[in-house]
Protein backbone atom coordinates (compact mmCIF):
# COMPACT_ATOMS: atom_id res chain seq x y z
CA UNK A 1 0.00 0.00 0.00
CA UNK A 2 2.62 2.43 1.01
CA UNK A 3 4.01 2.59 -2.55
CA UNK A 4 1.02 3.33 -3.88
CA UNK A 5 1.09 6.61 -1.88
CA UNK A 6 4.23 7.74 -1.94
CA UNK A 7 7.10 8.53 -4.67
CA UNK A 8 10.27 6.74 -5.64
CA UNK A 9 12.56 9.15 -3.51
CA UNK A 10 10.35 9.28 -0.03
CA UNK A 11 10.35 5.53 -0.79
CA UNK A 12 14.10 4.78 -0.98
CA UNK A 13 14.82 7.14 2.25
CA UNK A 14 12.38 4.88 4.21
CA UNK A 15 13.83 1.83 3.32
CA UNK A 16 17.22 3.14 4.19
CA UNK A 17 15.72 4.31 7.58
CA UNK A 18 14.52 0.64 7.58
CA UNK A 19 17.57 -1.36 7.05
CA UNK A 20 19.63 1.87 9.87
CA UNK A 21 16.97 0.19 11.58
CA UNK A 22 17.18 -3.34 11.47
CA UNK A 23 20.82 -3.41 11.55
CA UNK A 24 20.63 -1.66 14.74
CA UNK A 25 18.20 -3.95 16.43
CA UNK A 26 20.14 -6.66 14.99
CA UNK A 27 23.04 -6.37 17.31
CA UNK A 28 21.42 -4.08 19.51
CA UNK A 29 22.39 -6.96 23.03
CA UNK A 30 25.97 -6.76 21.79
CA UNK A 31 25.72 -2.78 21.87
CA UNK A 32 23.81 -2.24 25.12
CA UNK A 33 26.77 -4.15 26.69
CA UNK A 34 29.58 -2.90 25.21
CA UNK A 35 30.52 -5.70 23.39
CA UNK A 36 30.14 -4.58 19.95
CA UNK A 37 33.48 -3.50 18.42
CA UNK A 38 33.09 -0.77 15.78
CA UNK A 39 34.66 -1.67 12.27
CA UNK A 40 33.03 -5.13 12.72
CA UNK A 41 29.92 -3.90 10.42
CA UNK A 42 29.80 -0.62 8.30
CA UNK A 43 25.59 -0.86 8.66
CA UNK A 44 25.69 -1.36 11.93
CA UNK A 45 28.37 1.46 13.02
CA UNK A 46 26.07 3.80 11.20
CA UNK A 47 23.06 2.92 12.61
CA UNK A 48 25.20 3.27 16.26
CA UNK A 49 25.90 6.73 15.18
CA UNK A 50 22.43 7.84 13.76
CA UNK A 51 20.65 6.07 16.48
CA UNK A 52 19.80 9.60 17.83
CA UNK A 53 18.40 10.99 15.13
CA UNK A 54 16.59 7.89 14.14
CA UNK A 55 15.19 8.05 17.71
CA UNK A 56 14.14 11.70 17.21
CA UNK A 57 12.55 11.04 13.89
CA UNK A 58 10.55 8.19 15.36
CA UNK A 59 9.37 8.85 18.21
CA UNK A 60 7.01 12.34 17.92
CA UNK A 61 4.64 12.63 20.82
CA UNK A 62 0.64 12.89 19.95
CA UNK A 63 0.88 16.36 20.57
CA UNK A 64 3.32 17.57 18.40
CA UNK A 65 2.58 18.32 14.33
CA UNK A 66 5.34 18.15 12.00
CA UNK A 67 4.10 19.09 8.90
CA UNK A 68 4.50 16.80 6.01
CA UNK A 69 7.32 18.59 4.02
CA UNK A 70 9.59 18.91 7.21
CA UNK A 71 9.32 15.39 7.86
CA UNK A 72 10.15 13.96 4.61
CA UNK A 73 13.38 16.64 5.20
CA UNK A 74 14.46 14.86 8.08
CA UNK A 75 13.97 11.63 6.43
CA UNK A 76 15.97 12.94 3.41
CA UNK A 77 18.90 13.98 5.76
CA UNK A 78 18.77 10.60 7.92
CA UNK A 79 19.15 8.84 4.56
CA UNK A 80 21.35 10.79 3.01
CA UNK A 81 23.87 10.38 5.78
CA UNK A 82 23.29 7.04 5.88
CA UNK A 83 24.32 6.01 2.21
CA UNK A 84 27.59 7.34 1.04
CA UNK A 85 27.57 9.35 -1.72
CA UNK A 86 23.67 10.37 -1.25
CA UNK A 87 23.41 14.32 -0.81
CA UNK A 88 20.63 15.54 0.60
CA UNK A 89 17.99 17.77 -1.40
CA UNK A 90 16.53 21.00 0.82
Amino acid sequence: MRNAVIDAEHRSNADTLQRIEAAYREKEDLILVGAYQKGTDANVDTAIELRPQVQAFLQQTPETSTPFEATQQQLRGIAAQAVPGRRARA
